[in-house]
């Protein structure tokens, strides 16, 4: 259904390019208008926080029973004195975050967040988690609002490999990609080393600085509102 609409619309917007593929949908003169999922401030930057000894990952957004890995990230921090997850948001796993939170010093539950609150817990981690397992196919066309507030944020993204995220990371070397599930995190976290996590988050900042700063201004105010208004003296010219 989604994609019959999308073919048939006047006009079609998508988070991502990838979406072309998923919906079938045409290029050229009539394809759709690409509107990034960019966050429409930019709340800026700031240091990462000093490294004590303790890796501070944070999550922010729905707590999903299934395919985002919220169980491996709980059970990674349960299982090391070196991890601290901070975790925020609401979902089916809810409860069952809360209740790992109560049981493990290593993991701190702040409940469901505005998006303003939540961006500003994200600033005080070292790396920001964000899983798309491909158990759900959409996810080899996500598009997700950390993958942007990871850039704005100047934070390294731990992400699925395989996945457009996964992809984006390696290739700006503004996080990591990783496999799925419990072992391939503490791979990762034996290989990771404080000037990895700098130069994740220095790359992910410059490359917002350099495409994403002025994104809302250009995009959502100028393209998107020039194709309204052609759509616009059409529909009066009709």
């Amino acid at each position: 259904m989604e994609s019959y609409l999308a073919r048939e619309a006047h006009l079609c917007i998508i988070a991502a390019e990838e979406r072309v593929e998923q919906h079938r949908l045409q290029k050229g003169a009539n394809a759709p208008l690409i509107l990034e999922n960019v966050p429409l401030e930019d709340l800026g930057a700031e240091e990462i926080p000093e490294y004590s000894g303790t890796l501070h990952i944070g999550y922010f957004g729905v707590l999903e029973r299934r395919h985002r890995g919220i169980e491996d990230l709980v059970a990674f921090a349960s299982s090391r004195a070196d991890i601290h997850l901070h975790i925020a948001g609401y979902g089916a796993r809810e409860q069952e975050v809360r209740l790992a939170a109560s049981r493990s010093g290593n993991i701190t539950y702040y409940g469901p967040m505005q998006w303003a609150e939540g961006v500003a817990l994200m600033r005080q981690v070292h790396v920001i988690g964000g899983f798309y397992y491909l158990s759900n196919p959409n996810h080899a066309y996500a598009a997700p609002n950390k993958y942007y507030e990871h850039l704005m944020l100047g934070r390294g993204l731990l992400t699925t490999r395989g996945t457009p995220p996964g992809q984006r990371v390696e290739r700006h070397g503004s996080g990591w990609a990783i496999e799925e599930g419990l072992d391939p995190l503490n791979r990762w976290i034996a290989e990771l080393h404080l000037s990895d996590m700098r130069r994740a988050g220095m790359n992910a900042r410059a490359l917002w600085e350099t495409r994403y700063r002025d994104y809302f201004q250009e995009h959502y105010v100028g393209r998107y509102g020039r194709h309204i208004s052609q759509y616009s003296r059409s529909l009066e010219n009709a």
